[in-house]
């Protein structure tokens, strides 16, 4: 069984020894790429680069063209070296497929194993699984698990109140000790636990929370760390892109793992790489094990920054912070709204609330409209005091850096909170509110 004595000389690697290890690949990487992929033959990129610096200069890969292009035109490798294919559940467009090589999967089990042993599991782990991933997602998993001796607990999709209970029932059944799964999902049926008069102290076998996506606040982790009677470690990955990086024990950053992703920070407009370790940027994913869909300099979507110092707990990887989505924004006249200020607010008030919410803007005669729905537990969904609470604390958040106060005072902005029923936003097949910013004003 691999345990973390088996990374030792990974573990001990100085920043230099990493960038010099990430380099080496991504150097091969790219020389297969321009060479054997019709797609980065059409952009005619380099194909021996010597420095990073060589390498900031390649094109970007935007998340339209897995959509529109057909597969053949990124494959680099032959089609016996291909054994699984991956796909997007294309709820916002076509779906964007990948196709996975064996050695991709093999650095995947490799490097994933890593991840899931610095959270914290261990041969003996008990592991369920309740992110939204499709069958070869799984597979991997259970792979990775197999590889540390830890036992997989596959509970999928819930779309409905009935899945909810059942998973509850599957995780106690099963003395699940760790879960995979979004910060929403696990507020949700952490309520229903805390609703219901099962004990997570007693009946509930859960020591660790594994989350993906936006990193929780201070304020969120507390709450369902309480909830729980669980740690909380977060991580982050992709259909397309499979581990990418994982918390320690100093829950201080993502970790972002050696093998298999190297992972870029720029600047939105100038698309230059941010290099300081706390400017925030647009996050660019290379996945450099699988020549199958060569994945470079990929947009995933997300805005985050990397610090490269030298973490408490001793290693040196570099570690990633996730603050939003690029998506994740409504622009009022120089000023945003990104969706992780609106998560900061809301923390405040679980459980009252929850984390789901939807931002509506519109116009009304010469003002722009903004109205938030956010789902709420059913005592409180016709409490106006609350909303009055949720308006104020968006009007004078001192955090905040869109400040539309001054705005609203000059009757430019009118802002509305409306409290609706719990799952009553639409969601698309991976849990997320569908269309969750929506800007209604014409030339937006």
């Amino acid at each position: 069984m691999i345990t973390l004595q088996d990374y030792q000389q990974y573990l001990q690697f100085s920043l230099v020894e990493y960038r010099e290890f990430q380099l080496r690949y991504l150097k091969e990487f790219v020389k297969q790429v321009a060479q054997n992929s019709k797609h980065f033959k059409e952009q005619s990129i380099k194909v021996e680069i010597n420095s990073y610096e060589e390498f900031a200069l390649l094109p970007l890969l935007e998340q339209e063209d897995l959509r529109e292009k057909n597969i053949e035109e990124f494959r680099a490798c032959p089609w016996e070296d291909i054994c699984t294919v991956t796909r997007s559940s294309g709820t916002t467009g076509k779906s964007k497929i990948v196709l996975w090589s064996h050695e991709a999967l093999t650095w995947e089990k490799k490097w994933g194993a890593l991840g899931l042993l610095l959270s914290g599991l261990t041969r003996g782990s008990r592991y369920a699984i309740l992110m939204p991933l499709e069958m070869s997602r799984i597979s991997s998993i259970i792979g990775v698990c197999k590889s540390i001796g830890a036992t997989a607990i596959p509970i999928g999709r819930i779309t409905s109140e009935v899945d909810e209970y059942n998973a509850i029932e599957l995780i106690k059944r099963t003395g699940a000790t760790h879960i995979l799964a979004t910060s929403t999902r696990l507020h949700s049926i952490g309520q229903k636990i805390l609703d219901s008069d099962i004990n997570t102290k007693t009946d509930i076998q859960v020591r660790h929370l594994i989350t993906g996506g936006i990193q929780s606040t201070d304020i969120q982790r507390t709450h369902l760390e309480e909830m729980w009677h669980a740690d909380i470690f977060e991580q982050i990955g992709a259909n397309e892109l499979s581990y990418i990086g994982f918390e320690c024990e100093e829950h201080n950053g993502l970790h972002i793992l050696p093998g298999s992703h190297y992972v870029e920070v720029v600047d939105q407009k100038t698309k230059k790489p941010i290099l300081d370790n706390q400017t925030p940027g647009e996050v660019l994913i290379t996945a450099f094990s699988n020549l199958a869909t060569p994945l470079l300099r990929y947009r995933i979507g997300d805005l985050g920054y990397i610090n490269y110092e030298k973490c408490a707990c001793g290693l040196s990887f570099p570690r990633l912070f996730i603050k939003g989505r690029t998506m994740g924004t409504i622009s009022l006249g120089g000023t945003k709204i990104f969706s992780y200020q609106i998560e900061n607010i809301l923390n405040q008030f679980l459980p009252r609330t929850t984390l789901n919410y939807k931002v509506i803007v519109k116009k009304k005669g010469n003002i722009d409209l903004i109205s938030i729905l956010i789902e709420a537990s059913e005592n409180f969904i016709k409490d106006k005091n609350l909303s009055k609470q949720i308006l104020n604390a968006f009007l004078n958040d001192s955090a905040s850096i869109y400040k539309i106060l001054n705005k609203i005072k000059a009757g430019e902005v009118e802002l509305k909170i409306k409290l609706v029923a719990k799952n009553s936003l639409e969601r698309s097949s991976g849990d997320k509110i569908k269309k969750q910013f929506g800007d209604l004003r014409t030339g937006f």
